[in-house]
Parts: structure tokens; sequence; C-alpha cells
């Protein structure tokens, strides 16, 4: 056995062990009392408690590109590129998230945990945006005093994406929710891109990697009050998010 081999069987074995540990073992421990205090209408946050275990486990680098808060409220835009981004983007922007019930099946008793934590919108891709976007406005409503249930994350180009480089900003997002959030003209929008997730986890391969460079842009504000039509808001959208990605994605930066 050549150590190209070997070194997949670590890989796969190390990716097995955090699926065990993390996604099971945890979530099925936190459920029964995340379930307590959902019924005292109590806010737990046992989720997030793992996702930063799990990054300390895979010493994972967290590094900001700019200064930029993320909003008070309002839908954050993320950039999809493998399962790990339902854990990492959530926890990033302290929001709930739109998730297909596929992947909230492949991850389902942490997805479970989430569920029950009111963090996790479950959905399905042939969903019309008008019903996704009434789920996602219900949530957004609703009395809560925990930060994460005032901002939604979403992901725009709707499907995992491989690509490293953006040729064009025409198009490069999908008009979808953001047809309705500009109809609704109630919450602002935000990008938070993330460079090197699928190098960290990815369930492509069974690939699990250590001490990988987390570079994130945090873009400003965007009102959809702000803007005239549908057109020119998503034209704005879109040109902002070939700009963060070929940003992220081709500068050099330097660790804090």
């Amino acid at each position: 056995m050549n150590y190209r081999n070997i070194v997949k069987i670590i890989d796969i074995f190390n990716f097995i062990y955090i699926y065990i540990v993390y996604i099971v073992f945890y979530p099925i421990l936190y459920i029964p009392f995340a379930l307590y205090y959902r019924i005292q209408n109590i806010n737990t946050t046992y989720s997030e408690n793992i996702t930063k275990k799990i990054l300390k486990y895979l010493d994972s680098n967290i590094i900001y590109l700019n200064d930029n808060k993320i909003i008070d409220s309002g839908f954050i835009l993320a950039n999809h590129r493998c399962s790990f981004d339902f854990i990492f983007d959530p926890h990033i922007s302290k929001s709930s998230i739109i998730g297909r019930y596929k992947a909230v099946l492949s991850t389902f008793f942490l997805s479970i945990l989430g569920i029950i934590e009111n963090r996790i919108i479950p959905m399905q891709k042939n969903f019309s945006r008008e019903y996704i976007f009434d789920k996602t406005k219900k949530h957004l409503e609703k009395k809560s005093s925990s930060c994460y249930n005032k901002r939604i994350t979403f992901y725009p180009e709707g499907t995992r994406m491989k690509h490293i480089e953006l040729d064009n900003f025409v198009n490069c997002i999908k008009p979808g929710l953001l047809k309705s959030i500009y109809e609704y003209n109630k919450e602002s929008i935000q990008i938070i891109m993330t460079k090197n997730k699928e190098k960290v986890y990815n369930e492509f391969n069974l690939d699990v990697n250590y001490n990988i460079d987390l570079p994130i842009y945090i873009s400003n504000e965007i009102k959809p009050s702000d803007f005239n039509s549908f057109d020119e808001f998503y034209d704005y959208v879109c040109k902002e998010w070939y700009k963060i990605f070929n940003t992220i994605y081709l500068i050099q930066y330097i660790k804090k």
C-alpha cells in the first residue's frame, strides 16, 4: 500500500470520526435538553457550541478580511461549496439558515437539534419562492430574544459550486428570493463569503483537513429601499457578489 492510499484511509477515518462524534453523538446528547428548554420558551445554542467544537478540533483559522459589522436583522447571502457550509455559515453570521431536506438528512441529528432551536428552515427545491419567502418572513417576525432568529442565511447560487473565478457578474446568482426580499422591502441583505470551506470537511471525497485558513469578506449593508426597481437592485447585488468572489479568491491576505 503506497503513501497516498494510507493518507486517504486516514482521511476517511477522520471524516467518519467527526461525523459520529459531532454530527451524531453531541446532538443526541443535547436534543433532550433543547426540547426541555424549547417547551419552556427558552433559547438555547447547543448547535452553536457543537460548531465551535468542530472548528477547534480541526484547528480552522477564521480570517476576517474587512471590519464590516453583521447587520442586526435581515438576509445573509453566502457562497455554497459543500455540506460544511450548513454548519459554518450560520455560526459566522449568527443566523438561522434555509436548508434543503437533503442537507437536513445528511446532518440528521445536528439538523434536528437546529430545528428544535429554531435555527433551521427546511425546504424543498421545487417549492415556490413565494412559499419559501412566506416561511422565512414568519421566522423573522417571530418574537424572540435570540439574534439567531433575526437573520436568515441562504445560498443565492442555488447549488454547490466548484469554480474559483467568475468571468462575468451577469446572472452570477439566481434572482429567486431576492425578488421577494425586494418586494417585501423591510429588511436589508448582506453578502458574507468564505473561501476554502470545501477544504475543511468535504463530503464528496470524504476529505478532512486541519489548520485551513478561512478568509471571510463581509459586504456593506444593502437596502432594497435604496433602489428604484428590482432590476436595479438585482444588478447591484450581482456586481457586489462578483467583486467579492473574485476578491477573496485572488487577493493575498495577511493573517491577523
